[in-house]
């Protein structure tokens, strides 16, 4: 016996005859007398009284169709419940952001395109360097080249490196800078613990660059630590594009060959959703 003989059981009791059930089934006749003679074979009893054509339910058919309609219940029920989350689940995205100049205007604005969809961000400071699930996300984004093992990844965008300083700063006149310019210099660095700062520790480190001073800054403490200190910043135009009353400050390309990777990042050993393919599509689309 299945759940669809339990439900043929229900519709018998209901209409009262098999021709009338069959219709409403959309079952032939015969094959539903069959099914029905099969139940009570089942159960070892018979379960109605044929009264004048019709089918009356005994009261061992009652019990029987009181179970019988519980069970179905509680299966579309069952089947209720899951299809809510799975719709909750295909309309959610966890994204853990490790690149502190990704402009999250961009989710804000993805989300006004698409009501109904929720996005569940956390902007990430621990290293890395740790397996993919450590991060407990559907999707990372985070400066490039990424090293991790288990993961795919899909470039956004390629940014030149800038240096942000005051306009009265002593580099300021100059059309370029190079990474050698640093050495000596007052240096602010944007989220030093975060994985772009370290990037930049060791961009300083590799080229052997020795500042004078290094410190630690948010975003919106960087314009005021720029006037008052005389220092510089290595940044990108996601951040100083995102920077509130930036009128006093400028920012000159870095000669050099190394360019700051955004990357998507996500487990190469599940599929994405729709939905994460969606906003990567959406972001990746909005660069050049």
């Amino acid at each position: 016996m299945n759940l669809q003989h339990l439900r043929y059981f229900s519709a018998i009791a209901r209409c009262g005859t098999l021709s009338r059930a069959a219709r409403e089934l959309h079952v032939a006749q015969p094959a539903l007398s069959a099914t029905l003679a099969k139940i009570e074979e089942e159960v070892g009893v018979k379960l109605f009284d044929r009264v004048r054509g019709r089918l009356i339910l005994n009261e061992k058919g009652k019990i029987f169709l009181e179970g019988a309609l519980g069970i179905c219940e509680d299966y579309d029920r069952m089947l209720e419940k899951i299809g809510q989350l799975a719709h909750r689940e295909s309309n959610e995205l966890t994204i853990g952001i490790l690149d502190m100049g990704f402009p999250q205007q961009f989710i804000l604005d993805f989300l006004t395109a698409n009501p109904g969809i929720q996005i569940n961000t956390n902007l990430i400071y621990q290293s890395a360097d740790q397996e993919f699930e450590s991060f407990h996300c559907d999707l990372l984004i985070m400066p490039g080249p990424v090293e991790m093992k288990g993961v795919e990844c899909r470039l956004i965008h390629s940014d030149p490196l800038f240096l942000t300083m005051s306009r009265t700063h002593p580099l300021a006149g100059r059309e370029t800078i190079a990474l050698q310019d640093l050495n000596g210099v007052d240096l602010i660095l944007l989220g030093a613990n975060s994985y772009y700062g370290r990037l930049i520790n060791e961009l300083l480190t590799k080229n052997k660059i020795v500042p004078a001073s290094r410190c630690s800054s948010t975003e919106r403490q960087l314009r005021q630590l720029l006037e008052k200190r005389q220092g510089v910043c290595v940044t990108i135009p996601d951040i100083w594009n995102a920077m509130p009353d930036a009128s006093g400050l400028i920012h000159i390309p870095i000669d050099t060959t190394v360019h700051r990777q955004c990357c998507f990042v996500y487990s190469a050993k599940r599929s994405l959703s729709p939905l994460a393919v969606s906003f990567i599509d959406y972001i990746c689309n909005l660069y050049p």
